[in-house]
């Protein structure tokens, strides 16, 4: 998977709506999208008074992968 190559733009595009009420559901791969604004946001907390709930999803609940999987991708 790559970086959305405007991730700052769009955003910043839809950050009005948010603050306004609306709501923002995204995904945040830290090891990709730690430079964005929206990640660094939520890593470092400073969205705590913006309702951000975190959900970690474990690599097993995509059909497919389990730990023959797992530990093939640990060697890559």
């Amino acid at each position: 998977m790559g970086r959305h190559p405007y991730a700052n733009e769009s955003y910043f595009a839809a950050k009005p709506v948010i603050d306004s009420g609306g709501q923002f559901i995204g995904d945040v791969h830290h090891q990709q999208d730690e430079r964005t604004s929206l990640a660094r946001t939520f890593m470092s907390g400073e969205g705590e008074g913006q309702h951000i709930l975190s959900v970690i999803l474990s690599y097993n609940v995509r059909p497919g992968r389990d730990e023959k999987w797992y530990e093939a991708s640990l060697r890559n």
